[in-house]
């Protein structure tokens, strides 16, 4: 889950469904943000992993204030892409997406690829405020 609800908000990181693409050395990959969706960049990827980065946003950064359910450790000098996919129970048609981009990314025998999926149901140690869970409708 995510630490933070406020920052991931004002991010962006909250949309789902969405994936985030980090090359082996765990940076950003260039390409988010123009135009192009998730379904269309897992049908390249090997151009994915190849595309320029932003060493100033990292893998490590994005999961600062994530919780990885089973403590693995993400790092691995062995792979070739890193992608993160956004999915949550409260918006089940976009989440079905989501799966299905997860199903696509486990037919890939090209690349050695980590996927992770962000789950951004509502936590409870995400300590919202009053307003924040009428604004979500948590509460009246």
């Amino acid at each position: 889950g995510i630490g933070t609800f406020g920052e991931y908000g004002r991010s962006k990181k909250l949309t789902v469904p969405d994936a985030f693409f980090f090359n082996s050395k765990g940076e950003l990959i260039k390409n988010k943000g123009k135009g192009m969706d998730c379904a269309a960049e897992l049908k390249k990827l090997e151009k994915v992993s190849k595309m320029k980065s932003d060493p100033n946003q990292t893998l490590a950064n994005f999961l600062n204030d994530i919780t990885i359910l089973d403590g693995s450790e993400l790092a691995d000098e062995t792979i070739d892409l890193y992608i993160v996919i956004t999915w949550g129970k409260f918006l089940s048609s976009e989440s079905e997406t989501s799966l299905n981009w997860f199903s696509s990314l486990k037919k890939e025998e090209n690349l050695k690829i980590k996927v992770l999926l962000l789950n951004l149901d509502i936590q409870e140690r995400w300590n919202l405020t009053d307003d924040q869970k009428k604004y979500l409708g948590i509460i009246q």
